[in-house]
């Protein structure tokens, strides 16, 4: 999985209304917009993570990076590297869950329980989904 995880260089071209359009020259097809650049880079972002899950659940091989042909194909327009979400990508794919041995405060566990049981999810998710937006 770690060869998906990379950045993956982007196209921002900028629109008549200030806006911008974005396209991955590495990645077929993959293409976004934002009403600025910010939007952009985060749609981009999103678009990049989804696209990149599908290629995995389709069983493709991991885009090769050409910066070469990118910086020719980002003549006159804005070229950014983007690194797609490893948390979109993980929710998405096929990856297997792995079983764990991990130890916590008592306490901890009991507020864990709690909250996944409020939020109507399980111990494991619960405790998945927070590392995950901690390390993104």
């Amino acid at each position: 999985m770690v060869e998906w995880l990379k950045a993956y260089p982007a196209v921002f071209e900028e629109t008549s209304n200030g806006g911008f359009s974005v396209f991955f020259p590495d990645v077929v097809g993959c293409i976004s917009a934002g009403k600025n650049l910010e939007e952009a880079i985060a749609m981009a972002k999103e678009a990049l993570s989804l696209h990149l899950s599908e290629m995995i659940n389709d069983n493709e091989e991991a885009p090769l990076i050409d910066l070469v042909n990118a910086k020719e194909e980002a003549e006159g327009c804005l070229l950014m590297m983007i690194e797609p979400n490893p948390a979109i990508i993980s929710r998405r794919t096929k990856e297997h869950a792995v079983r764990i041995n991990i130890t916590i405060p008592q306490m901890l566990l009991e507020r864990v329980d709690r909250y996944a049981k409020a939020a109507n999810i399980n111990r494991s998710r619960l405790i998945a989904e927070a590392l995950e937006h901690q390390i993104s």
